[in-house]
């Protein structure tokens, strides 16, 4: 499997799936890769083609765009796909300002550009996809990019490890459970907390002993923290915003990888309501921050239990986030036969 310096949409949602398919190099059509030749061009880090057929993910380049827009494609073969409900997180007045005004600018030049050269439109939620109801609509989920099948880290370490995986422009939702991961850890010498939000960690969890806030990692090195770090529990809170509604299972898929149970807010997100199992899979939190509180202690104070929330949500996981059904989607839509 290969990422090729990949946006984690990209990988999530085509080459992993994918990868025995696309040629490694960029233009590379034809490129022989094993005993047969790669039917599936990158031309460029977010545009692929098979044929007649383009998938362009998420964004475009200048270049990118160019390539999609010369005559060489059929319109009615190419796919926009898109994870984020843009105009949603253009209006979130929580997510940095910064980043609003870029999706703004995208949602005035770039998307109706891209509109007019594809005529298919790809997500992983209704909301998302009804916003381009002049496209062909297509429900798709993210895939696991590894599955995790060893969870010796349960009896190992001693130390009750946590990690919250998201970026800061999901600072708003992770705030809002911050005091009670202060008073959590704090109590608990032995609890250990893990985020990559460097300087920009809420103020409440800087300066302690065992919270560590590392630098932001580009996509490519924290894909291979991912793939190679073992954690027993993992954060995923979320508010009940427009942004939440339409993401997808994504940190479900992450959380597994890492070997961490899960503990997500309920209600916010209904793609992950829906392939957590609570109390087997995950543990959905519902009501103020102190239920957090709550739900962590009981993790930290019955282990076994952790591990098997761990074990049952890695294996949820890997048939959620079924490589074979993403593979299966493309291959149909790119005639790739098998």
């Amino acid at each position: 499997m290969f990422s090729n310096g990949a946006t984690p949409t990209v990988d999530k949602y085509f080459l992993a799936a994918l990868s025995g398919d696309v040629a490694r190099f960029p233009f590379g059509a034809g490129v022989r890769g094993g005993r047969r030749r790669r039917p599936v061009q990158r031309l460029g880090p977010h545009l692929y083609a098979c044929g007649g057929s383009a998938v362009l993910i998420r964004h475009g380049t200048r270049e990118e765009l160019e390539i999609l827009g010369s005559g060489r494609f059929d319109r009615g073969r190419c796919y926009f796909l898109i994870d984020d409900d843009m105009r949603a997180l253009a209006e979130d007045p929580d997510v940095p300002a910064d980043y609003r005004l870029r999706i703004r600018r995208r949602l005035m030049n770039e998307i109706p550009a891209i509109l007019d050269m594809c005529a298919n439109v790809a997500g992983p939620s209704e909301q998302i996809i009804s916003a381009y109801p002049s496209q062909a609509g297509h429900l798709l989920e993210p895939c696991i990019l590894r599955e995790r099948r060893r969870f010796r880290h349960f009896r190992r370490s001693r130390r009750f490890r946590m990690i919250y995986a998201g970026t800061a422009s999901h600072m708003a939702d992770f705030g809002g459970i911050a005091p009670a991961l202060a008073d959590f850890c704090a109590a608990h010498e032995d609890v250990s907390l893990v985020t990559f939000l460097g300087k920009q960690a809420p103020e409440i969890l800087k300066n302690r002993k065992n919270i560590r806030h590392f630098r932001p990692l580009r996509w490519p090195l924290f894909r291979r923290f991912m793939e190679h770090a073992s954690f027993h529990v993992a954060l995923a809170p979320m508010r009940k915003t427009a942004v939440n509604r339409a993401r997808s299972f994504n940190k479900f898929l992450d959380h597994a990888m890492m070997g961490a149970a899960g503990v997500y807010s309920a209600g916010a997100c209904p793609q992950i309501d829906r392939v957590i199992e609570h109390g087997k899979s995950g543990l959905l939190v519902d009501g103020p921050a102190g239920r957090w509180l709550e739900m962590l202690e009981d993790l930290y104070r019955d282990r076994a239990l952790t591990a098997d929330l761990a074990v049952q949500g890695a294996r949820a996981a890997s048939r959620a986030g079924s490589r074979r059904r993403v593979r299966d989607f493309w291959r149909r839509r790119l005639g790739i036969p098998d």
